[in-house]
């Protein structure tokens, strides 16, 4: 068999046996460096892979960052401006509810003016209306029996009338009874 595998230019089986080893070796010292090139090809593309990720979870958490703040700039901003817009409500009620205050006063106030003016023009009516006023100003008050002249339907002659001035008391007899029409006129003495 030894003599099938020679080759031409290994005469023996022993250089034959050196070739394949030699060949092994070599095949094997190829194998390695390959082995080695592809390990340090794997840890350079797995440190390249992590710094990336490394700059990719950075850039994220600093996006997140400033989302966060632009957001809450925002809200802080908002709450500025609800806060105005509300004190700006307040003001402008607080206003109305003064204009409406000093209406309501100014109202009152010419309300019981008048109420106090009619209290006054009544005060003035019944002052004049008062029995000894009217006494005072020369008119007198009659009666029959006790009852009022205006309130008496019949007079007879001989009844006796009462007159009440603002000095005196009068007693007096009917002697004499003329009825007046209503549209006639007083007789002049």
């Amino acid at each position: 068999m030894a003599d099938l595998v020679a080759h031409t230019q290994m005469k023996t089986p022993t250089a034959v046996a050196e070739f394949l080893i030699n060949g092994a070796l070599s095949f094997d010292e190829k194998l390695e460096n390959l082995w080695y090139r592809i390990a340090q090809q794997a840890q350079f593309s797995l440190k390249e892979n992590s710094y990336m990720l490394d700059n990719l979870s950075n850039s994220l958490k600093f996006a997140a960052h400033n989302i966060m703040q632009h957001e809450s700039h925002q809200l802080a901003q908002t709450q500025q401006r609800l806060k105005y817009f509300s004190k700006q409500q307040i003001r402008g009620e607080s206003e109305k509810l003064t204009m409406m205050r000093k209406k309501l006063h100014s109202d009152s106030q010419k309300r019981l003016g008048n109420i106090s003016e009619k209290l006054s023009h009544y005060q003035k009516f019944l002052i004049a209306s008062d029995p000894e006023q009217i006494l005072k100003r020369g008119f007198t008050y009659t009666s029959v029996n006790g009852t009022s002249l205006s309130q008496v339907h019949e007079l007879k002659k001989g009844d006796l009338l009462e007159t009440i001035s603002e000095k005196h008391l009068l007693q007096s007899k009917v002697e004499y009874i003329k009825n007046r029409e209503k549209n006639e006129p007083k007789e002049k003495k």
